[in-house]
């Protein structure tokens, strides 16, 4: 496994020589062939032993429409938060941005490109523990149409974005990334605004993009699953508590990109998920005894492994005995 090599300045970046991830020119954007069915299509499956009946109609799904344009823009291929005065720490064999619009999917996990490599880095301290890439995202307009299927899933939002390669730098961490209060995730920034410096766009890559990203503890706000807040007392306790995230995780995000005099926005997770010899988390979290941790499950999980506390990434509020 290949080990990046966090820079406590943010204005340096590490490169793929020092963080192995490798350095991608964009590759040619994904040419998506047209279909047209004619007549709805009854299909009726009757399994014996089962009596299960599957009904495939002619319903509404969506398809990539035209391709609006190419940005580079800074973006988090893995978060995690770090309990004040103790460990976050994150472990990735594949990593990608996943978008979603009805029945159209790009970026899901597996995969080996555009975020492939072996990626590790445990922080101690307060903050946010980030490794980002400086991606090209292709942005897409998309449009209902008519598949086979067995439900509806028509458009959910107007753009998708897929990443289709990196340029000017290569991985890069942010070690502890200060936020207001240490105690509280609930307080924290949600921008990283930051780009290689004297670095000029390659000729048909856009600038002034960014992408917005969610770690913070759920409120009424924010997004998150509120009924997976546990509270854990280790006033009494000798020992620090430690916690894993298995499989595939991921925190939401919004591109923001500019377009046509106005602003393009795509939602999104940003997945990782690490598969090392099948022992080896996603991320973990070690908390300090001697306080009352407020603890919350954000974002989005596969794995559901018995335990203490809810499983997937998570979030911190630091209570005193």
């Amino acid at each position: 496994m290949t080990t990046p090599s966090p820079s406590a300045d943010p204005g340096t970046e590490s490169g793929p020589s020092k963080s192995g991830w490798p350095r991608f020119a964009p590759k040619s954007r994904r040419r998506h062939p047209r279909r047209r069915v004619g007549a709805i299509v009854v299909t009726i499956i009757v399994v014996a032993a089962t009596l299960t009946t599957v009904v495939v109609l002619l319903r509404t799904g969506c398809a990539l429409g035209t391709e609006v344009g190419l940005f580079n823009v800074t973006a988090p291929q893995m978060v995690v938060n770090i309990p004040q005065n103790g460990t976050g720490g994150m472990f990735q064999n594949a990593a990608n941005w996943t978008v979603s619009s009805g029945s159209l999917t790009l970026g899901g996990l597996p995969t080996q490109e555009p975020g492939s490599g072996d990626g590790w880095a445990a922080l101690r301290g307060t903050g946010l523990n980030i490794v980002a890439r400086q991606p090209f995202f292709a942005v897409y307009s998309v449009r209902n149409t008519t598949e086979l299927s067995t439900s509806a899933r028509p458009c959910s939002q107007p753009y998708v974005t897929e990443a289709v390669g990196f340029g000017y730098c290569g991985g890069f961490a942010f070690p502890g990334l200060p936020i207001p209060n240490p105690a509280n995730d609930s307080l924290e920034p949600h921008v990283l605004n930051w780009s290689c410096p004297g670095v000029q766009p390659s000729s048909g890559v856009e600038s002034g993009g960014y992408m917005w990203f969610d770690t913070a503890f759920p409120t009424s706000s924010t997004n998150g699953a509120s009924s997976e807040i546990t509270t854990l007392d280790l006033c009494n306790w000798t020992t620090n508590f430690t916690h894993y995230a298995w499989g595939e995780v991921g925190i939401p995000f919004v591109l923001h990109v500019p377009h046509a005099g106005t602003e393009i926005s795509v939602q999104g997770y940003v997945n990782w998920e690490s598969w090392n010899g099948g022992n080896l988390s996603s991320a973990l979290y070690i908390l300090p005894h001697g306080a009352i941790w407020r603890v919350a499950v954000i974002g989005e999980y596969s794995l559901n492994y018995p335990g203490i506390l809810p499983p997937g990434l998570l979030a911190f509020q630091r209570l005193s005995c």
